[in-house]
């Protein structure tokens, strides 16, 4: 049975199971084992610069000019760091291109939520560094309490539903006391042996 297993294995891939630089081997319990290499994933480091690469590409097509130019505002350090450079106040041209982009903002604002964004009242204001702060309100999340409140609730009414009875009427078979925990009343029966035993008392 073996020798004929082993015969269809050549036939079909062409080469003997028996071979010394085959993919698998038998251990000395018999067990067999198949080699395998695991190849390296690509890094994180190359899929980062991949991307990197894909950005710049897109930057020189959308403004005709390299990011990696030396003339431009901005250096890496030995680190990889970006860093940009600036000076007192931004040259004219970088300034107009600033303001030009910043005028489209506001217009796309407007067009969307239908106000300003430079109108008072806002939730939004600049400080005297020019540096944009957005006011916020945290609204407090509904506590576990009111949550088991509308649990209970629903519980209720499904009970209601399938009983015929509210589970706060008076004749109910439980209570609750005066910190709030819920007793059962129960009823416990004597088994008949003791119920006859105490009949005969």
């Amino acid at each position: 049975m073996l020798s004929e297993v082993k015969a269809l294995y050549a036939q079909k891939y062409g080469e003997s199971v028996d071979d010394e630089d085959r993919d698998f081997e038998y251990d000395a319990d018999g067990t067999l084992w198949i080699k395998s290499i695991t190849m390296p994933t690509r890094s994180n480091q190359e899929k980062l610069e991949d991307s990197l690469a894909e950005v710049k590409r897109l930057y020189e097509q959308k403004y005709g000019e390299s990011v990696d130019n030396d003339k431009e505002d901005f250096e890496y350090d030995d680190d990889g760091t970006l860093w940009i450079k600036s000076g007192t106040a931004p040259t004219r041209p970088v300034q107009e291109k600033l303001e030009v982009m910043l005028a489209e903002v506001k217009d796309l604002y407007e067009q969307k939520y239908g106000k300003s964004v430079d109108s008072d009242g806002e939730d939004f204001e600049y400080d005297e560094d020019g540096t944009l702060w957005v006011r916020s309100i945290t609204m407090p999340a509904r506590s576990n309490q009111e949550k088991l409140e509308d649990l209970l609730a629903e519980v209720k009414v499904l009970y209601k539903q399938k009983y015929g009875e509210s589970v706060d009427d008076e004749g109910r078979d439980f209570e609750y006391d005066e910190d709030g925990t819920l007793w059962v009343k129960s009823i416990t029966m004597p088994s008949r042996p003791n119920q006859e035993k105490l009949e005969d008392m």
